[in-house]
């Protein structure tokens, strides 16, 4: 399957709840925050705007940025490393928290686990048809890389904080 997962990939992120919330307010105010919820489940939180990095979440990207342009990787395209330029981040205040489901990104993404742990189930199917899948836990500080077209499905176990960046 065309993944790649890195165990303890960047420890110690300095990613802080404070600055999750910060940056949901003001999102708020802009108008793009999302927020994914049901009736039965928690919801996550989807942050996407680039234009505002408070303290911590700015201090993340440039952790993350700063280790990938000064490390070779064999499995992983060092150009498509070297150029990433979004970060995306997801919350969740519970297990179970509503997610996208099983779905396939239309770019490589490199999902980075900042706090609390997730659950990823990976399988090289179609949309009518899960073959055999494979399932990757992701701890703070582990990297899951994923090839564009690769269907995944996100689980939420804990509160978390997930980054993920194209």
């Amino acid at each position: 399957m065309p993944f790649v997962v890195t165990k303890n990939h960047f420890p110690d992120l300095p990613i802080e709840w404070e600055d999750c919330i910060q940056k949901t307010a003001r999102e708020f105010e802009w108008n793009t925050t999302r927020v994914l919820y049901d009736s039965k489940t928690l919801p996550t939180v989807v942050l996407h705007e680039e234009g505002y990095r408070p303290k911590s979440i700015g201090k993340t990207f440039n952790v993350i940025k700063n280790q990938l342009t000064t490390t070779e990787h064999d499995s992983i395209s060092n150009t498509w490393l070297w150029n990433i330029k979004h970060m995306h981040i997801y919350y969740s205040i519970g297990f179970k928290a509503v997610t996208f489901g099983r779905h396939q990104d239309q770019e490589d993404v490199m999902i980075t686990q900042a706090y609390g742990t997730m659950k990823y189930l990976m399988d090289d199917g179609t949309p009518e048809e899960i073959l055999p899948q494979e399932e990757v836990i992701l701890e703070p500080g582990d990297s899951l890389w994923i090839k564009e077209g690769t269907w995944h499905d996100p689980i939420v176990t804990e509160p978390r904080i997930t980054l993920s960046l194209s």
